[in-house]
């Protein structure tokens, strides 16, 4: 691959962003869309990978928000964009009744762009705390135990653990070796119990496992 040279961060990843969002008919973010143990197992991966993280809009407190497809024309134009939008989702099987189509928000409508803005009372509900806590913690580890050693981090290979589940190795500065395994199933599947742990979730994960919804990160010195 052309890219296969580049050190991991010349790469931006993130888990969803406006155009994800954004265009699909009803705007859902990844939280109703997914189990919430799936996505906190992505959202770890995301920030203790040696690429460049995105959080987008909310989601480090688990903003729930939809994030439509929003524009500002008017007149003629304005009509043709709303009735385009609607019609490119007639390809989809839960979108060839009319009326069902007819709910997907004008794209030109005010309405449409202030729904689209985050409710931020979230972030004060238990679980907007959750979130955030979780969210100062994988920073905090990012921090300590993947930003050092960032300058010539390389991919060192990926294995495939199991339906939705793989493991991944990084080279990193100073002879360290970044292995992240991650389990996005439901289904249990194992692994070789890693040595210097740096993060597992749940807390209840039993050694050489990797339950469903899981994520395991170790960081190892090299010979």
């Amino acid at each position: 691959m052309p890219s296969d040279d580049l050190p991991a961060t010349k790469f931006i990843l993130f888990l969803q962003n406006h155009d994800q969002i954004g265009n699909r008919a009803f705007g859902e973010r990844l939280l109703v869309l997914a189990k919430p143990e799936a996505v906190k197992a992505a959202y770890a991966l995301l920030l203790l990978s040696p690429m460049i993280p995105m959080i987008f809009m909310g989601e480090e407190w688990g903003c729930i928000t939809p994030f439509y497809f929003f524009c500002d024309f008017h007149g003629e134009l304005a009509e043709r964009i709303k009735a385009g939008r609607r019609n490119e989702f007639s390809k989809f099987s839960a979108f060839q009744d009319e009326k069902i189509r007819k709910r997907i928000p004008d794209p030109n409508a005010l309405s449409t762009f202030e729904a689209s803005r985050p409710d931020r009372g979230i972030r004060d509900t238990d679980l907007g705390k959750a979130w955030l806590v979780l969210t100062h913690h994988l920073l905090t580890l990012r921090k300590k135990w993947i930003i050092p050693h960032l300058h010539h981090a390389q991919s060192a290979g990926v294995k495939v653990l199991g339906l939705g589940a793989i493991c991944a190795h990084w080279y990193l500065d100073n002879r360290k070796l970044l292995t992240i395994s991650i389990n996005l199933s439901d289904k249990n599947t194992k692994i070789t119990e890693p040595h210097d742990l740096i993060y597992t979730l749940p807390d209840t994960r039993v050694a050489g496992t990797l339950p469903a919804f899981s994520i395991v990160a170790s960081m190892e010195n090299l010979p």
